[in-house]
C-alpha cells in the first residue's frame, strides 16, 4: 500500500509541477522534516462510520514551490478494530476501518491563507461500506498572539459526494463551516 500511496503522489506532483528550466523561479522540494501547518481547517467532518476510537496511521509529504505555495499529499489507513481488544473501549466503538488519499494546496495571499483539497476515502464498518470524494475550499486569517498562542477566523466550504449509493445515515452534502478559536499553552 505504502508502495501504491507513493506512486499518485509522484503523478499528482508530476501534474501540478511545471518543468524546470534555468530561467523559472518556481521550483518544486520535497521537506523531509514536518512543514504541515499546525492547524488545518476540513470544511467537512469525517463520516458518521469512521471509528470514534480509530488508530491511524499517516504518510505525509510537503511540497514547498515558493514561500507562499505548498502542495501537501497524504496517504492514512485507520482502524478501530485494534482498539476493540482492550474491554474500557468496546462501550465506545465498533469495529470498522478504511483509508484514503488526499491533496491540499495552501496558498498564502495578503494576510489570509486559501486551501483547497481534494480526497478520496473508502470506509468499512458494520453498518455500511462505501467510497467517497471530498472537495473543499478554506480562507483562514491567523492571529499570533503571543509565541505559544494563535487565534484564528476561518470560513470553508465542502461538497462530499459518495460514489454509488452512500450508506444508511450518510448522504451527498455541501458543508459552510465557520472556525473561530484560538490556541492554549
Amino acid at each position: 500500500m505504502a508502495a501504491s500511496l507513493r506512486i499518485v503522489r509522484v503523478a499528482l506532483v508530476l501534474l501540478v509541477a511545471a518543468p524546470a528550466h534555468a530561467d523559472d523561479a518556481l521550483s518544486a522540494r520535497a521537506h523531509a522534516e514536518q512543514t504541515t501547518p499546525l492547524l488545518v481547517f476540513d470544511p467537512l467532518p469525517p463520516p458518521a462510520l469512521h471509528g470514534a476510537t480509530a488508530i491511524e496511521a499517516h504518510d505525509d509529504t510537503t511540497y514547498q514551490f515558493d514561500a507562499r505555495t505548498s502542495l501537501a499529499l497524504a496517504g492514512t489507513h485507520w482502524s478501530a478494530s485494534e482498539m476493540l481488544d482492550h474491554p474500557e473501549h468496546t462501550a465506545f466503538d465498533l469495529p470498522a476501518r478504511g483509508w484514503g488519499a488526499s491533496a491540499r494546496l495552501r496558498r498564502t495571499i495578503g494576510s489570509f491563507v486559501l486551501e483547497a483539497g481534494g480526497a478520496y476515502d473508502h470506509v468499512d464498518s458494520r453498518y455500511g461500506s462505501g467510497s467517497y470524494v471530498d472537495l473543499g475550499l478554506a480562507l483562514t486569517r491567523y492571529f499570533h498572539l503571543s509565541r505559544w498562542m494563535t487565534a484564528w477566523i476561518s470560513i470553508g466550504i465542502g461538497n462530499r459526494i459518495w460514489l454509488g449509493q452512500p450508506p444508511a445515515g450518510e448522504s451527498n452534502a455541501t458543508q459552510v463551516r465557520l472556525s473561530i478559536g484560538t490556541t492554549f499553552r
